[in-house]
């Protein structure tokens, strides 16, 4: 069962030899019950008919396809996002971002404990209603993509290196659910220079543009 697509913190493929240096990979739940990772070729080779598969990476690829200029990537086919949308959101409050300020919400994980597989047409419609409400906020779709995101970034960094700078920036984005223009610049500055860390593609933040760029 293909569970997800998500950043992983080593660059191992559990199915092959080749490196994964994207940070990115397919979460596989096998029969035996053990999960593995593996890249794209790897998904290709040992998995048929995909219909779909939750991509909590979406925020970091737009950057990564726009720079190397991949958006048409054959990949993109098996990640349709509008049979997906509402149950990453599910996944996002309920489970991926549970240590921020202000994400759990009863309703949703009354929903979440019930099945956080499949939804049924009303719990759907529920969190669809949902979302469209808090589009423009902190608790959208977007800026919640963007928080997971900025976590497993910054979580890289910090297992990496004990650094300061990333730890206060990772407890401002769980209390705040958001970063400020120059805490994003600055964070880059320092991922940049490391090995094999995505940098934080701060256009999924919500109202990014207009905020203050002070810290």
């Amino acid at each position: 069962m293909i569970i997800k697509k998500d950043f992983i913190e080593d660059d191992k493929c559990d199915f092959c030899s080749q490196k994964i240096t994207t940070k990115i990979a397919y979460i596989i739940e096998l029969e035996s019950g053990q999960i593995k990772q593996c890249g794209p070729i790897c998904l290709k080779k040992h998995f048929n008919e995909i219909s779909y598969i939750l991509d909590f990476t979406r925020a970091s690829m737009e950057f990564v396809y726009k720079i190397f200029n991949t958006s048409n990537n054959k990949n993109n086919s098996i990640n349709n996002i509008n049979d997906t949308k509402e149950i990453e959101y599910l996944y996002l409050r309920c489970e991926l971002l549970n240590d921020f300020k202000g994400v759990e919400f009863t309703p949703l994980m009354d929903i979440y404990k019930k099945n956080k597989y499949l939804l049924n047409d009303n719990d759907k419609n529920y969190i669809k209603n949902l979302m469209n409400k808090l589009k423009s906020s902190n608790l959208s779709y977007k800026n919640l993509m963007a928080c997971y995101m900025t976590k497993r970034i910054l979580n890289m960094w910090i297992k990496n290196e004990n650094n300061e700078f990333a730890k206060s920036i990772y407890e401002y984005l769980k209390k705040n659910c958001s970063l400020t223009e120059k805490q994003i610049i600055g964070a880059n500055n320092w991922i940049e220079n490391m090995k094999n860390i995505p940098i934080i593609n701060g256009n999924w933040f919500y109202g990014i543009d207009k905020r203050n760029n002070g810290t």
